[in-house]
C-alpha cells in the first residue's frame, strides 16, 4: 500500500528531482546545433514547418500530429526551435513524475520506483528524444504515461478519455489503450460495463482521427505499398542488413532481457493480464511503424528507428524489470494500491481537454489544399515550398503583383547559405528538369509538359503572365489542374504571354498551371518571369 499523502509527495518530489538531474544530463549529451532552416531529418522539418502556420497542412502522415507544433507556435518566431527543446526537456521530467506514481500504483516500493525513473531516463530512447525535439515524442510519451496512470488509479472514463483524445494529436497508437479497462473488470455484469466503458473512451479519440483526415484533408489520398511477398522481402532484405543495430535496440542496454525474466515470475501474472498486450503492441510497434510511411515502394526503417520509438515500450516494460530485480533481491510482494475514485477538479480538466481535443480538427485547421509533399522527402523544399506557397497566396489576396524571376530565385542546397533557403525556386514542379527548385541556372522545359504553382486563397479570376523565350515558334496547351483552359501560341524570341484564369478553374490551395506541346516534342523554350495578380 501507498503511504500518507507527506510521504507520496516527498517520493514525488525525489523523482522529479532524480528525473530532471538525468535528463538534463542526457541533453548535455545529445545537444546538437541545429537552426530553424537546417535540421537533422525529413520528420524535423514537417513539424517545424507547422509550427509556423498549424491550421495549415503539410505532409501526411506527420502532419496531422498538431498539439505539439500548436503549442510551440504561441511562441514568437524566433524562439519557436528553442521552444520545441524546452517543452521536450519538460515533458521528459514530467514522465519521470508520472512514471513514479504509475510504479506506485502497481505496489512497487519507493526504491524500486525511483530506480525505474532512472531505468526511463537513462535510456537510449530517451536521449534520442532529447536529440531531435521536434519529432514531439516526449509529449506523446507523458500523455501515455498520464493515460496509464489514470486507468490504474480509476480515474473514471471522462479523464482516460480526455487523455487519448489529446494523445491522437500527437501520436496514432493511442487507439491502443481502450482494451485497458476492459482488462480492469472482473467477469459476468462486470465485462459488459467494462465493454461500454472502454467504448466511450474509444469513440472521441477516433473521433478526432477521422476529423483531421476527413474533414481536413479529404482531397489527400497518400500511397502505401501493397501487403504482398514483395514487402516481406524488402522487409526481411533490410533487417538482414541493419539487424545488428536493431537487435543491439531492441536489447534496450538490458532491460528487455530483464523485463523477460520478469515475466516468468508470478507476481507478474496480475499485470501480464492486464499490460501484457500493449506491452507487446509498442514492443512492436518500434519494428512496424515503418509500414506507415507514405510511399508507393516499401520504405522499411530498422536499427535508429526502431530505437526511437521504443521509447513508448519503456514504461510498459519497466514494471516487468522491477519484479525480476524484487525476485532478485527478495523485496516484498507487489501490493497494488486500491484505485482512488474520481475528482471532480480531474473531471472538470478532462472536459476542457476533450473540448479542445474534439474541436480543434475542426475549428482550428484551415482547408486549405495542399499539393502532396510526403514524396520526395526533402524536408529543405517542403519548408520552403509551404511558407512562399502561402505568402503568395495571400499577398495576391492583397491584390499585390507576386514576380516570380528565377534569375533572382537561385538556392542550391549544400552549396548556398541555408539562411537563403526561402529563395529556393519552390514553384517549379515537374518538367523543369530534376530537381529544380534547387536550380540557379537558366530554367527551361526539359519536358513536353512542364508545371507551375499557381497558389489561391479565395478561387476568382487570376492574371498570369508568363515572360518566356523561344528558338523558334511553339504552341501549347494550357491546363489548370488538368482541366483544358487555353492554346497559347509564342513567337520566337521574348514574349509576354497573358492568362486570365477564371474562378471555376480554380480551388483554395495550391493549384497546378501545366504547360504542353501541342506536337509532343520537347520545345526548351526558357522561363524568365512568372507574375501572378488578382484579375481587374
Amino acid at each position: 500500500m501507498i503511504g500518507h499523502a507527506p510521504a507520496r509527495h516527498l517520493g514525488l518530489l525525489l523523482a522529479l528531482l532524480l528525473s530532471a538531474a538525468l535528463v538534463a544530463e542526457q541533453n548535455r549529451r545529445t545537444r546538437v546545433g541545429y537552426t530553424r532552416v537546417d535540421l537533422p531529418t525529413f520528420d524535423a522539418y514537417v513539424y517545424m514547418t507547422m509550427a509556423d502556420e498549424p491550421a495549415f497542412f503539410s505532409a501526411a502522415p506527420w502532419g496531422y500530429r498538431v498539439l505539439l507544433p500548436r503549442l510551440v507556435h504561441l511562441l514568437p518566431p524566433r524562439a519557436r526551435l528553442r521552444g520545441f527543446e524546452d517543452m521536450a526537456l519538460a515533458c521528459l521530467v514530467a514522465s519521470g513524475g508520472a512514471l513514479f506514481l504509475f510504479l506506485r500504483r502497481l505496489g512497487h516500493g519507493q526504491a524500486m520506483s525511483l530506480a525505474g525513473v532512472a531505468m526511463l531516463q537513462l535510456s537510449r530512447p530517451a536521449q534520442l528524444a532529447l536529440g531531435i525535439p521536434m519529432l514531439g515524442d516526449p509529449l506523446a510519451l507523458l500523455l501515455l504515461l498520464l493515460a496509464l496512470l489514470a486507468a490504474a488509479a480509476g480515474a473514471g472514463v471522462l479523464v482516460f478519455a480526455a487523455l487519448l483524445a489529446l494523445g491522437m494529436l500527437s501520436k496514432e497508437l493511442f487507439l491502443l489503450l481502450p482494451p485497458l479497462l476492459l482488462l480492469e473488470r472482473p467477469g459476468g455484469d462486470g465485462w459488459r460495463r467494462a465493454l461500454r466503458a472502454a467504448l466511450l473512451a474509444a469513440l472521441p479519440a477516433l473521433a478526432v482521427l477521422l476529423s483531421l483526415r476527413f474533414h481536413w484533408t479529404p482531397y489527400l489520398r497518400t500511397p502505401h505499398p501493397p501487403w504482398n511477398l514483395e514487402l516481406l522481402r524488402a522487409a526481411a532484405a533490410t533487417f538482414r542488413e541493419q539487424w545488428p543495430d536493431t537487435g543491439r535496440a531492441l536489447l534496450l542496454s538490458g532491460l528487455t532481457p530483464l523485463a523477460l525474466l520478469g515475466a516468468l515470475c508470478g507476481e507478474a501474472r496480475p499485470y501480464l493480464k492486464r499490460y501484457g498486450y500493449l506491452a507487446l503492441s509498442c514492443f512492436a510497434l518500434s519494428l512496424l511503424a515503418w509500414i506507415n510511411v507514405p510511399s508507393p515502394v516499401p520504405v522499411v526503417l530498422f536499427g535508429a528507428n526502431t530505437e526511437r520509438l521504443l521509447l513508448y515500450a519503456l514504461p510498459l516494460l519497466i514494471p516487468l524489470a522491477l519484479v525480476a530485480l524484487e525476485r532478485l533481491l527478495r523485496v516484498a510482494a507487489l501490493v497494488p494500491a486500491p484505485a482512488s475514485g474520481r475528482s471532480r477538479l480531474l473531471d472538470a480538466a478532462a472536459v476542457a481537454g476533450l473540448s479542445v481535443a474534439l474541436l480543434l480538427p475542426l475549428l482550428g485547421v484551415d482547408r486549405y489544399r495542399r499539393l502532396p509533399l510526403h514524396q520526395p522527402r526533402d524536408g529543405p523544399l517542403l519548408m520552403a515550398f509551404c511558407r512562399e506557397s502561402l505568402r503568395t497566396a495571400r499577398r495576391i489576396e492583397r491584390g499585390e503583383e507576386v514576380r516570380l524571376d528565377p534569375d533572382e530565385l537561385r538556392f542550391a542546397w549544400g552549396v548556398s547559405d541555408p539562411g537563403g533557403l526561402f529563395e529556393m525556386r519552390w514553384f517549379l514542379r515537374e518538367g523543369w528538369g530534376p530537381l529544380a527548385h534547387y536550380g540557379v541556372d537558366d530554367v527551361r522545359m526539359r519536358e513536353p509538359r512542364a508545371t507551375l504553382v499557381l497558389p489561391c486563397l479565395r478561387p476568382r479570376d487570376l492574371g498570369v503572365t508568363l515572360t518566356l523565350l523561344a528558338a523558334s515558334r511553339a504552341a501549347f496547351l494550357v491546363t489548370l489542374n488538368g482541366a483544358s483552359a487555353f492554346r497559347i501560341d509564342v513567337a520566337a524570341g521574348q514574349s509576354d504571354v497573358a492568362l486570365r484564369v477564371p474562378a471555376p478553374l480554380l480551388f483554395r490551395g495550391d493549384n497546378l498551371l501545366t504547360l504542353s506541346t501541342v506536337d509532343g516534342v520537347r520545345p526548351g523554350v526558357r522561363l524568365l518571369s512568372y507574375r501572378l495578380r488578382a484579375a481587374s
